[in-house]
Order: structure tokens, then C-alpha cells, then sequence
């Protein structure tokens, strides 16, 4: 087992999407966290202020990535530790500017993923 890297949250309303990516960093050293939609997310970050990063989904039901991350920065959350994860070819550019990458869905691979946090 790798040295721990810290935690991180992974919200998507997609079980499979959130396995696949918590196999993935916690093979990698990392403690991950789970939350099925943005208002579990936000709760888990209020509870783990010690959380590294956030692989957020951009298109949920209920909360969407974009409201969450409205709230993050409402709270004061640095938004350069949130990538986003979509299907969709366009994120708007004044959010693809704050905060530190978007991964898009279907992943190429494996190193894509841990890639996105260095």
C-alpha cells in the first residue's frame, strides 16, 4: 500500500463512475470519500476540513456541479482543488478558470485520473 496521499471527495450521482475513480486513488495512496449527489458532498466538505481535493460531476439531478461550486466559493473554498468530471464538451470558461481541472467522461485511462491531481 502506497504512503497516504490525504482525503478527497468524489460527488457523482453514478455509482459506477464513484467506484471506478475510488479504486483508482485509493490503489494510489489516497482516503476517499464518496457522496452521490451536491448536497451530501457539501455536507461531507463541512465535516472534512482536511479534504485535498473534489472530483465534482458537473450534471446531477437535484444540485448540479455548477451550484455546488457557487457554494464552495460562497464558503470560501479554493476552488483550484475541484475537477470537474462531464460527458459534456464545453464547461464555461470563467468556471474552467477557477478551479484546477476538467476531466471528461468517457476517461481514456487510468493515469488521466491520478494525473489530475499533480
Amino acid at each position: 500500500m502506497k504512503q497516504d496521499k490525504g482525503k478527497l471527495l468524489i460527488i457523482d450521482d453514478e455509482p459506477l463512475i464513484r467506484r471506478a475513480i475510488n479504486r483508482i486513488l485509493s490503489h494510489d495512496g489516497w482516503t476517499v470519500l464518496e457522496a452521490s449527489d451536491g448536497k451530501e458532498g457539501l455536507q461531507i466538505i463541512h465535516d472534512n476540513s482536511d479534504i485535498k481535493f473534489v472530483f465534482l460531476d458537473w450534471i446531477m439531478p437535484g444540485m448540479s456541479g455548477s451550484e455546488v461550486i457557487a457554494v464552495l466559493k460562497e464558503n470560501g473554498f479554493d476552488l483550484k482543488r475541484v475537477i470537474v468530471v462531464t460527458a459534456l464538451s464545453e464547461i464555461p470558461e470563467n468556471v474552467t478558470k477557477e478551479i484546477k481541472t476538467v476531466l471528461y467522461k468517457p476517461f481514456q485511462n487510468i493515469n488521466e485520473i491520478i494525473e489530475a491531481l499533480k
